[in-house]
C-alpha cells in the first residue's frame, strides 16, 4: 500500500501530470472511491484515518501516463507532418487536439480557446490551409432559447477552394 498523498506528490513529478492538488485528489476518493492517474482508476481505501492506494496499481498507472505522454508527443510530431490520425476521433496533441472529419480537420489549440480568441480552426487535409465555412443551418433549441450548444451548430458546409473539396455538415 501507498499513501494517496505520497501517491500524488509522485505523480505531480511527471512531465504532463495534471496540477490538481491532494485535497481535490482525497475528495475523489471519498467521492468516488478512486482516482485517475494516466488513463487508469485506481481504487483508494481508507485506514485508520489515511487514504491509501495499492503501489501496483498506482506504478501501472504512471505507466500508462507515461505512455500516454508518448503518445502526445508523437501526435503532436506527425501533425507538424502533416500526417493525421484518427476518424471522427479527438487526437491530443501538446497544444489540445485535433478531430479528423476525412477531408479537414477541427484544429483546437486550447490556449485560443481559454483566450476567447476561438473555439477551433478547420483545417483542408490536403493542402493543410485554413477551410472557408458556410453558415446555413437554424441554429439549435439551446442556442435559440438559451446560451448556446458550444458546437458550432449552424455551420452547414466547409469547404477548400483550392482543393475543391467540402464537407456537408
Amino acid at each position: 500500500m501507498l499513501k494517496l498523498k505520497v501517491a500524488i506528490e509522485l505523480y505531480k513529478k511527471e512531465i504532463g501530470a495534471i496540477s490538481n492538488s491532494y485535497d481535490w485528489y482525497r475528495k475523489c476518493a471519498v467521492r468516488e472511491g478512486f482516482i485517475n492517474i494516466g488513463e487508469l482508476n485506481i481504487k483508494t481505501i481508507k485506514v485508520s484515518g489515511t487514504w491509501y492506494v495499492n503501489k501496483t496499481d498506482f506504478e501501472n498507472s504512471i505507466k500508462s501516463h507515461r505512455l500516454l505522454q508518448q503518445k502526445i508527443k508523437q501526435n503532436t510530431i506527425d501533425y507538424k507532418n502533416h500526417i493525421i490520425h484518427g476518424l471522427n476521433t479527438k487526437i491530443q496533441t501538446d497544444w489540445g487536439y485535433y478531430i479528423n472529419n476525412g477531408d479537414f480537420s477541427l484544429v483546437v489549440n486550447l490556449s485560443d480557446v481559454y483566450k476567447g480568441k476561438n473555439n477551433g480552426i478547420w483545417f483542408c487535409n490536403t493542402c493543410n490551409q485554413i477551410a472557408h465555412l458556410e453558415y446555413k443551418k437554424t441554429e439549435c433549441h439551446l442556442c435559440s432559447d438559451w446560451n448556446g450548444c458550444g458546437d458550432d451548430c449552424t455551420l452547414s458546409l466547409v469547404f477548400c477552394d483550392k482543393c475543391n473539396t467540402e464537407l456537408k455538415r
